[in-house]
């Protein structure tokens, strides 16, 4: 009966061993990009304020798309510059999801943001005397 765990064990060793492996790999893969950023700076006289920087090592031709939820397309630029770096401001009205893209040859990056915007009244009362 003491040899029953050891040898379950033994027997089922390389089974854990690999499901361990299969999630840190996993785990690894979910990593931003090198390459790119889009980062969410916050809101600025009623806009969104967005930072994208792009690294063109290779100088190919490339492409900047902003779409919103309708797929309607905000903005576009091509770059072939070693650097790409620009300040998006968008209008903050009936802005529910935005899409960057950013797409080369042999390079494609997709970042979305969702905003859920809600209004929050605050009423204050003084009393007269």
């Amino acid at each position: 009966m003491k040899t029953f765990p050891l040898n379950l064990i033994r027997k089922f060793l390389p089974l854990i061993l690999f499901f361990s492996f299969g999630t840190v790999h996993a785990q690894d893969s979910l990593k931003t990009d090198d390459r790119s950023s889009i980062q969410y700076s916050g809101v600025e006289n009623d806009h969104f304020v967005f930072y994208v920087k792009v690294d063109n090592l290779q100088k190919e031709k490339m492409n900047c798309v902003l779409t919103d939820e309708n797929r309607n397309v905000l903005f576009e630029e091509s770059f072939s510059a070693q650097k790409f770096e620009k300040k998006f401001l968008v209008p903050k009205e009936n802005v529910k999801d935005l899409t960057f893209r950013i797409n080369g040859k042999k390079y494609h990056y997709n970042r979305n943001f969702s905003f859920i915007t809600r209004i929050i009244e605050e009423v204050t009362v003084k009393e007269i005397k």
